[in-house]
């Protein structure tokens, strides 16, 4: 909203995301720039009334605030084929956006990553061990520059975010290739370990929301007693479409290693959002806990 309004821009506000009434107000007022989460993306795509609303006024649409897919960003650039694109990486401690895709990206560097890190900034990524990761190795972002705050006020609570050099540990996992594109692998804590296998929720939702009939997918690690963990992935099929817990495995088995394909699938009408509209991944964890608590009892 600042630099909206810095750059001499409206903003629509409304209380709370829904899909008919932005609708509603887009056809009023025809936006030139979209932002949103990519839940709010998805739903303003699905929605019937998206049918009525011309986006060719739209120059710019920015996703992010969470791991955004392939086939997400191709159906945004095929309803505003006018606009350009962009993925958006920031966190709250680092005053909102630090990663972006940059102007003239090619679309390979747009499908598959978050773009490169602000000019004023720094990443580093940190491996597993503590050590700073090579180039295309897996690890944790962290960032320091211009907008990532020094701490946390008080110093207590979540002080381990930041570490003695005020690098800020993300939380996030990832790696940064040889020019400097950040690739996404998702939430530290997200990763389950299936086998022996890590093993990257964001990488088999983003195959699974290529699927014809889905809509919305996320994806969580659930305890085992043969695997040590699993992967449970909750789908919510598009409006009229059907599709089964096989028909999901057969096709995430040929485009996938075996030990990503999930072994669960649970069909769902909705799931759990944040207020911010993401996906509520600890309310799911939270819902899959109580499940297995119950059944052990």
């Amino acid at each position: 909203m600042l630099n909206f309004l810095l750059g001499g821009g409206t903003c629509e506000l409304v209380p709370a995301f829904k899909a008919d009434l932005v609708l509603a107000m887009m056809r009023q007022h025809p936006p030139t720039i979209f932002s949103g989460v990519p839940t709010m993306a998805t739903l303003l795509l699905m929605h019937p009334d998206s049918a009525k609303v011309d986006f060719s006024s739209v120059r710019l649409v920015i996703v992010g605030g969470a791991t955004v897919d392939a086939a997400l960003l191709e159906q945004l650039q095929a309803r505003m084929p006018q606009a350009a694109v962009m993925n958006l990486y920031g966190l709250s401690e680092s005053s909102g956006a630090i990663v972006m895709t940059p102007w003239g990206a090619e679309r390979q560097d747009l499908m598959q990553s978050i773009g490169r890190v602000f000019d004023t900034a720094t990443v580093r990524v940190v491996s597993f061990t503590g050590e700073d990761a090579a180039a295309g190795e897996i690890g944790e972002l962290c960032f320091r520059g211009a907008g990532v705050c020094p701490g946390y006020v008080g110093g207590a609570a979540g002080a381990d975010g930041f570490d003695a050099q005020g690098w800020l540990h993300s939380g996030d996992l990832g790696y940064v290739d040889a020019r400097g594109y950040i690739h996404l692998k998702g939430r530290k804590k997200d990763m389950y370990i299936q086998g022996g296998f890590n093993v990257y929720p964001a990488e088999i939702e983003g195959v699974i929301a290529r699927h014809p009939a889905v809509m919305m997918v996320a994806g969580i690690g659930v305890p085992d007693p043969v695997l040590g963990e699993i992967g449970r992935y909750y789908i919510v099929p598009k409006p009229g479409c059907q599709v089964t817990e096989q028909e999901i495995r057969t096709y995430c088995g040929s485009r996938l290693a075996d030990y990503k394909v999930p072994r669960q699938v649970v069909l769902r009408d909705a799931l759990p959002l944040t207020p911010a509209g993401k996906i509520h991944k600890a309310a799911l964890r939270t819902e899959s806990a109580s499940d297995t608590t119950a059944r052990r009892a």
